[in-house]
C-alpha cells in the first residue's frame, strides 16, 4: 500500500516468526525472505507412527515506482 509519506508491505508467512524475516531494499526493488521451518511431534507418552518435517526457503521480489531511501 502506498501512503502520501510511506510504502507500507504486508505479508503472511505462517510458521515464520517477525524476526526470521529478513528485507532486503536495492533501489526500488524490495526482497522479503525466509527460512521455513516446519516439525510435528507427538504428546508425550503417544508412540510416534508417522513424523513430518518441511524445510524450505521463501522468498518474493517486487520493484516499487521509485527508489527508496533505507534510512526512512
Amino acid at each position: 500500500a502506498e501512503t502520501e509519506a510511506a510504502y507500507v508491505v504486508s505479508a503472511e508467512l505462517p510458521g515464520v516468526k517477525k524476526e526470521d524475516i529478513q528485507v532486503a531494499i536495492d533501489g526500488a526493488q524490495v526482497t522479503l525472505s525466509a527460512e521455513v521451518k516446519r516439525e510435528q511431534e507427538a504428546a508425550e507418552g503417544n508412540r510416534l507412527i508417522h513424523v513430518e518435517r518441511s524445510y524450505g526457503k521463501a522468498s518474493r521480489s517486487f520493484t516499487l515506482p521509485q527508489e527508496l531511501d533505507e534510512a526512512k
